[in-house]
């Protein structure tokens, strides 16, 4: 809960025009609350909160959540980085953390991620992670490339 302040300092960064935006405080608080005291005991994970080991600043979100896209409910790989942390290997140290994980805890068989078409830099990202494109889908009415990474 204390992250909160962080969370809308860094959603307001430059770079996260691709990231779905916050609401309100007080609604953000709620959601906040609930997320954290259903989620992580009900499945074991979540988005969780990525701070700089030198400094414990908040700097990005990471994680694993579900999604479902017209019919079909997937897992998807989630993240986002302060601007500053970007194209130093942070994100991909982050996200093969948590694809080990999936793995070798959750035992989750394949996970989807999603980006948009302009996010070149995310799309390598995937890519290096070992993703392949699956397509493309429509989610909240915006047009996304998705993602496929069989673990097992």
């Amino acid at each position: 809960m204390e992250d909160l302040e962080e969370f809308y300092k860094l959603y307001g960064s430059p770079g996260m025009e691709f990231i779905e935006p916050l609401a309100d405080y007080e609604t953000e608080q709620e959601k906040l609350w609930s997320y954290i005291h259903n989620r992580y005991p009900f499945y074991g994970y979540g988005m969780w909160t990525v701070l700089d080991k030198t400094t414990g600043k908040v700097i990005g979100r990471a994680g694993i959540e579900e999604r479902t896209i017209g019919e079909r409910d997937m897992t998807e790989l989630g993240y986002m980085l302060h601007y500053s942390y970007r194209r130093n290997g942070i994100g991909f140290e982050i996200c093969q953390a948590i694809l080990e994980y999936a793995k070798t805890t959750l035992y989750i068989e394949e996970i989807h991620a999603y980006t948009h078409r302009g996010n070149e830099a995310s799309q390598r990202l995937l890519k290096k992670l070992g993703f392949s494109v699956e397509g493309e889908v429509c989610w909240r009415e915006e047009e996304l490339q998705q993602y496929c990474c069989e673990l097992y």
